[in-house]
Order: structure tokens, then C-alpha cells, then sequence
């Protein structure tokens, strides 16, 4: 969803002369005058520093590094607005495009630019190429020049020096009709950095102000309305350590004898669902929120309201020290620029202080910081799909989700013959207060909500009642061989596993589900694999998901085999298998025949049956949500039972295999010493 606004967008040109050694510098200038749109030039940066490490989450980053040492550009566009790159560059010249969407008919083309001071006019050459293939449409276009014989006099340039360098540059703006906006020095008594537009009534201001470097940073204001994304909806933010659990508790205890009474006529669903009611109302009632858009989005957790304070001071007396020339006011300017930097190192430390004392008890805060900068929890920016890109969230979300679905297999019942099985009975699963209480207390507290909006926060805060009532749900749920709704669904959280992130077939799909009903899978897990071990039912070959068993061993078990046909002079062929979608293409017809044969107790059958069939999933992205579709094979990934019935539907794989087999879940290598050449014909 987005809404059209009608504000100036603050578009910054900054000259950074090295950004990595100004990342909070950067940072806070950008935050002080709310930038929408940033130019940035001479990033110094190379390919081995991510976009994260450098640049505020709150914006797409567009850049050209330069592949030598020095020079650079990028483009900086807030997520709330839609754009996209455009290849308008030329290998010669530092460069960097796009466009953004202004409203639904209309978009400009954005464009850094940088020239070096002893390049020729070539450059300018090729840069009138490339906004020739933009003109037609509104062009902003800012950057480092480096001209400082032109005099600008009404946004036309009057060329002091009669050079080619200044012919060229006054054939682009005449011919393009581009008009040129800063009016003062950025560099001791030069205009190098420039800021064009093709629009004469878009720029409603434009100023100099201290930037990052010996540059002066260009802001503008550009008049025009809007489309920025919005969250659908806002949603409440609750604070968990501020709650009164003593008062929920105390209710919910007060509520038992009536829950009781109805859990003997209500069906799961409706069992379920007065819970589910009782426990959101609770919540909301002893915990207290706030809306999720009256949240201040602090641009980086060390630009606090002082650090933006100093940078105002430093600004107003960059203006007094502008009108006057004065020796006093330029002292009193470099007084409060040391401030401003010490200022800004000193909030950084304390703010790593704070981070290291938390680490102790809880270390949520420190993931969230590397979460801010850390390349592998980038968002998903844009996607390409059935040779389209994709921008907008929810579309970015239905994609995802169809792609998903679509490596689903179709429903179909297995009829295959299934012998008598020697394997002894599972014993019967025992529930207990007592024991679902445990659980509960060992719940993680950081681990997100599933589908049902319950808080794990609030089931281990209070486990002892919340564990009265989940008894009589767990017992309703096994008797009867159903699961609530809840239980069933699934939003999907793609995770990035290499490769472009464009690419949809690059995620994986990570399964949020209820934690109410991951605690009835603890419990069924434990009965099903004390059951399997105890009568040696699952290969020992397989090393994934297994206890005191890892990677590592398999790694260990499988060097040793080929260091002793090594030593022996031997030679050995390995053969490394990986599974397409190995855990979204399990059959649960199949899969419900194999725990067949294994005896699992007909009760645990059932459920597992029903916890199987008619689930149905969403994916999110960026607080975006698809619709719904039905899952209709696999195992959820990020559930408790997944990974189990993953090995136990693989667990017969390596039967009849005459070579050495080891697996890690669905890595499989399988390997053969060679003596001759029906080895390898048996190894094939």
C-alpha cells in the first residue's frame, strides 16, 4: 500500500573523501536534515565493503565503485520511495542512475556524477551521452565537477576561462535545459559541487551547509508530491519488561474452573480459540504498547537528540561565520565541529559500553545491531520474477510465495504394500502439567511470535497457568487426533542462502509457526526418538539433527575412510549429492507409511497425519504479507517435528547401496575405494 505526500524532498550532495572513515559522521549529517534523497562522490570504496557497513538501513544504495584507489559515486533513495538503477552508465566516466517514482504517472531520473580534476573534456563528452538518453523525462543531476572557472548566474553558467572543458559543460546544461541551483562556494572560494534540475519550479531551496570533508554538503528542497510505501496496517509494539505478569497470571487462574467446565463440550478449535482470546486480552490489558508509527526511527543507535543538537549548533555557526568573515567566528565554528566530533565518538562508545553490559544477561541487543550491519540480514530489496523486477513488497511477497508453492508436490495417496513390521509398539504418550510447565520455562523469549500473536515472553513468564490450560488443549488435541487452525499456518520468512539476492530460487523458506504448538512437538519429538533409538531404527549413516552427532563427525568418519585407502595406495571416487528442495517435496502420503512401519503409537499417527494435511502458509517481506496458499507436501522448516520426520523419510535412503554412504540431512556423499572398473561401474 502506498499514500501520496505533498513535502520537499531533502535531497543531499555530499563529498565524502572516504566514507569509510566517516561512517557516523555520514550518518548523523544525513539524519540532521531528514535526507530523502543523497548524491554521494568520492566514496573511496571497492567491492569487498558492503552496502550495510557504510550506508543507514533506511535507504537503497545504488553505487560505482571506481576499480583503482580514490573517486567513487553512489546514490542513496529512502525505502518509502519506489526506484529502481538505471544502465545509463559508461565505463569511463564515475557515474551512477536511477529513477523514482514521484506518483503513479510520473518519475525522475537521479543521477551522481564525478570528474576528476585533471580529466579532459572527453568525459563531459560521454556524460552528455548518457543525459541525452535520459532527456524527456525530469533529471536531477549532482555531483563533483571540479570546474572552478565557470560562474553560475541564474542557474546558467557564463564560462570564465574560454576552455573546452567549460564549452562542454555549457552544451549539456544549454542543451538539456539544466539548470544549475548552488549559488556559493563548496570549496574554499570555488563552486565544484553542482546541483542540476530540468524542471525550473522542482527546486524550491537550496544551501550550503559543513559537511564530511573540506567540501561543504549541498542540501536542496524539491517541491513535489510523493508515493511512499505505508504498512498496511500499524500494529502494536508491546513493552514485554514493563509488563504486570502477576496480574495476568492471577486472572487466568481466576478463569480456569470455567475453562475446565467448557473443555469437556467444546471442540479443539473452539477450546483453542477462548484461550487464545483470553491470553491476546490479557495481554493487552497488564502489558503496555504503543503504535508501531509513534516508534521514532532512530537513524543509528549513537546519532542521539544531543549529537542532532550539536549538529544545529555547528550549523548556525557555520551561517554567523559565512555573513561575517570573521577571525571569532570562525574559532567559535571550529570550537563546535571538535565538539560535534567528540561528541558523536564519545555517544558510540558509550552506546558499545551499554551493548557489552547487556551481552551478559541478554544478547538481543547485540544481534540487533549486527542485524543493522551485517551483509547477510540486508532486506530483500528487489527480486526478479518470470523475467520481471520486482519492487513493491507485497509483490515481492506473493512471488516469493508462489515460487514456494510451486515446487510443492500434489496431493496423492500412496498405495504401497507395507509388510508386517517387527519393530516393538511405541509406548503411549503421557502428558503432564508438570511437564509442560518445564517446557514452557525454557521457552526463548527472543524468538518471534507464530501466526496466533501469542508471545513467548508471556507463555515462560507465566508457564504455571498458561500450562493448566494447554493440558486440557494438548489432551482435547491428541484424543481426537486434530490441531487447531493456528497450528497449521505458517508465515514464511525468506532467508537469503547464497547466490543473487534477485533470484527467488536463492531463499529459503523458514517457517514462524505457533509456540504453543512447538511445546506438543517437544514432547511428541522426545517420545518418537527415544522410540527410534532405543530400538536402533534410524541409519548410521545419517548425522544431521541428531545428538552428539554433527557435520563434524560425518566430516571425521568420512577423512578417516579416505586416509586409510590413501595410506593403503589406494584410490577412492566420491560421488557429493545435494536434493533439490529435499524438505518441501516429502510426500506425507509416504511419509505417513514410513512412520507406519515404525510402529509410532496410533494416537501420535493421527495427529502427525492432521498436523500434515491442510496446511497452508504466507510469506512476509519488509512487514508485507502475501496471501495464503495450501502446502501440500514437505516439512516446515523452523518446527520442531521438521527435521524428524525429514530423517525418518530419508532414513531407508542408503539400503542396497554396496558403497560407502554418509549424510548430513539431505547432503549425501557417497564414495568407493576403485580396485577396478566394476568398482566404479558399483560406485555409479
Amino acid at each position: 500500500k502506498t499514500e501520496t505526500v505533498r513535502r520537499d524532498l531533502v535531497a543531499v550532495l555530499v563529498n565524502c573523501r572516504s566514507i569509510v572513515n566517516k561512517v557516523d559522521e555520514f550518518a548523523g549529517l544525513i539524519a540532521s536534515v531528514k535526507a530523502d534523497i543523497v548524491f554521494g562522490t568520492e566514496s573511496w570504496l571497492n567491492p569487498s565493503i558492503s552496502d550495510s557497513e557504510v550506508f543507514p538501513k533506511e535507504f537503497i544504495a545504488y553505487r560505482k565503485d571506481r576499480p583503482r584507489l580514490g573517486g567513487g559515486v553512489f546514490l542513496l533513495i529512502h525505502s518509502s520511495l519506489t526506484s529502481s538503477v538505471l544502465d545509463l552508465g559508461h565505463d569511463a566516466v564515475e557515474s551512477i542512475w536511477c529513477t523514482v517514482t514521484l506518483t503513479d504517472h510520473s518519475s525522475c531520473v537521479v543521477g551522481a556524477f564525478y570528474r576528476p580534476p585533471n580529466s579532459d573534456f572527453s568525459t563531459l563528452q560521454l556524460l552528455y551521452d548518457i543525459v541525452s538518453e535520459a532527456s524527456g523525462r525530469t533529471i536531477f543531476l549532482a555531483g563533483d565537477f571540479n570546474l572552478p572557472d565557470l560562474d553560475w548566474q541564474d542557474g546558467t553558467c557564463v564560462k570564465k576561462v574560454n576552455s573546452r572543458v567549460n564549452l562542454e559543460m555549457k552544451s549539456i546544461s544549454d542543451t538539456f535545459g539544466l539548470l544549475q541551483y548552488v549559488k556559493e562556494p563548496t570549496r574554499d572560494n570555488s563552486i565544484l559541487d553542482l546541483f542540476f534540475c530540468s524542471s525550473p519550479n522542482l527546486v524550491s531551496s537550496v544551501d550550503v551547509i559543513p559537511g564530511i570533508s573540506d567540501h561543504l554538503a549541498v542540501v536542496a528542497g524539491i517541491n513535489t508530491k510523493t508515493n511512499r510505501s505505508k504498512s498496511c496496517a500499524s500494529r502494536r509494539v508491546f513493552f514485554y519488561e514493563k509488563g504486570d505478569y502477576c496480574g495476568i497470571s492471577s486472572e487466568l487462574l481466576d478463569h480456569l474452573p470455567v475453562f475446565e467446565c467448557l473443555s469437556e463440550d467444546y471442540d479443539i478449535h473452539a477450546l483453542w480459540s477462548l484461550f487464545k482470546k483470553k491470553l491476546l486480552e490479557l495481554t493487552n490489558k497488564y502489558i503496555p504498547s504503543i503504535d508501531s508509527a509513534k516508534l521514532k526511527k532512530q537513524k543509528k543507535p549513537w546519532v542521539t537528540s544531543r549529537v542532532l543538537g550539536i549538529i544545529k549548533k555547528r550549523r548556525r555557526a557555520f551561517v554567523r561565520f559565512k555573513k561575517t568573515k570573521s577571525n571569532n567566528h570562525l574559532e567559535k565554528l571550529a570550537e563546535v565541529t571538535r565538539e560535534y566530533k567528540l561528541n558523536i565518538k564519545s555517544a558510540k562508545e558509550n552506546y558499545f559500553c551499554r551493548l557489552n553490559d547487556r551481552m551478559k544477561t541478554n544478547s538481543k541487543m547485540f544481534w540487533q545491531y549486527l542485524k543493522g550491519c551485517g551483509t547477510n540480514f540486508a532486506g530483500i530489496n528487489e527480486i526478479t520474477y518470470n523475467q520481471q523486477v520486482i519492487v513493491d513488497d507485497a509483490e515481492k511477497a506473493s512471488c516469493l510465495n508462489n515460487y514456494f508453492q510451486s515446487v510443492f508436490l500434489p496431493k496423492y495417496h500412496c498405495n504401497c504394500f507395507s509388510p508386517v513390521s517387527t519393530v516393538p509398539i511405541m509406548q503411549t504418550v503421557e502428558l503432564s502439567v508438570s511437564g509442560i510447565e518445564v517446557l514452557l520455562k525454557s521457552i526463548d523469549e527472543t524468538k518471534a511470535n507464530g501466526p496466533d500473536g501469542i508471545s513467548p515472553r508471556v507463555l515462560k513468564r507465566c508457564a504455571h497457568p498458561v500450562s493448566l490450560y494447554l493440558y486440557l488443549i494438548y489432551e482435547k488435541s491428541l484424543s481426537v487426533g486434530l490441531l487447531p487452525n493456528d497450528w497449521k499456518t505458517a508465515h514464511i520468512v525468506p532467508i537469503h542462502k547464497g547466490g543473487s539476492r534477485k533470484d527467488v530460487e536463492n531463499y529459503r523458506p523458514i517457517s514462524l509457526t505457533s509456540i504453543s504448538c512447538k511445546v506438543i512437538e517437544h514432547i511428541l519429538y522426545t517420545e518418537i526418538i527415544n522410540h527410534m533409538t532405543k530400538n536402533n531404527l534410524l541409519s548410521k549413516e545419517q548425522h544431521g539433527f541428531r545428538k552428539g552427532l554433527s557435520c563434524t563427525t560425518q566430516l571425521a568418519e568420512f577423512y578417516h575412510d579416505l586416509s586409510s585407502d590413501v595410506d593403503e595406495g589406494g584410490q577412492t571416487d566420491c560421488i557429493f549429492l545435494d536434493f533439490r528442495k529435499a524438505f518441501d517435496t516429502v510426500s506425507h502420503s509416504l511419509l505417513l507409511n514410513k512412520l507406519k512401519m515404525l510402529n509410532i503409537d496410533l494416537t501420535v499417527l493421527r495427529w502427525i497425519e492432521n498436523y500434515l494435511l491442510e496446511r497452508c502458509q504466507c510469506v512476509l517481506v519488509n512487514g508485507k504479507s502475501s496471501a495464503y496458499v495450501n502446502v501440500t507436501s514437505g516439512v516446515p522448516q523452523g518446527s520442531v517435528l521438521g527435521p524428524l520426520l525429514f530423517l525418518i523419510y530419508i532414513n531407508d535412503i542408503s539400503l542396497g547401496i554396496s558403497s560407502c554412504v554418509r549424510l548430513f540431512a539431505d547432503d549425501c556423499v557417497v564414495y568407493r575405494k576403485i580396485s577396478n572398473k566394476d568398482d566404479a561401474t558399483l560406485l555409479q
